[in-house]
């Protein structure tokens, strides 16, 4: 395995793992802000990965499209924080959770498109559209709870 795919792979797992914690802990606190970085980062650093990868296809696909995107709305979110326009809680919070959610489905795609007898299109499209839309619902249900428990600090 080539060592920029390595180099993804990590970025993923520390994508998904501080992408979790920082959305289970309240907001606004110091740990919060930490591990949000690292989020940050991995993040910016796995779709650097992924804008660089072509073995798939040998060319510019689709994923690098998601990669674009995804680096976008990473950097929307960060952007949120650092100018602190009006209402940027809750853009950065939606941001950072379509970040996730983004992330989730890139997994969820990445690992079913690998099932042997699987069809790559209909198995990227299907794990990645129901990923999609379950994260929509949990943000579009919950969303006061995942943006709104800023700390008192």
């Amino acid at each position: 395995m080539p060592l920029l795919a390595k180099m993804h792979i990590v970025c993923g797992l520390f994508s998904i793992i501080s992408g979790l914690l920082v959305l289970s802990l309240p907001k606004g606190t110091t740990k919060h802000i930490w591990i949000g970085r690292v989020y940050a980062g991995s993040m910016l650093a796995l779709n650097l990965t992924a804008l660089a990868l072509y073995r798939l296809t040998g060319s510019v696909n689709f994923f690098h499209l998601a990669a674009l995107v995804s680096f976008i709305t990473v950097v929307a979110a960060w952007w949120q924080v650092w100018q602190k326009p009006k209402g940027w809680p809750i853009a950065h919070g939606l941001l950072m959770l379509w970040s996730y959610v983004g992330l989730m489905a890139a997994t969820a795609a990445e690992i079913a498109s690998r099932v042997p007898g699987w069809n790559f299109g209909w198995s990227v499209f299907i794990s990645s559209s129901l990923v999609i839309a379950i994260g929509a619902w949990l943000i579009r249900n919950y969303k006061p709870q995942l943006i709104s428990r800023f700390s008192s600090r």
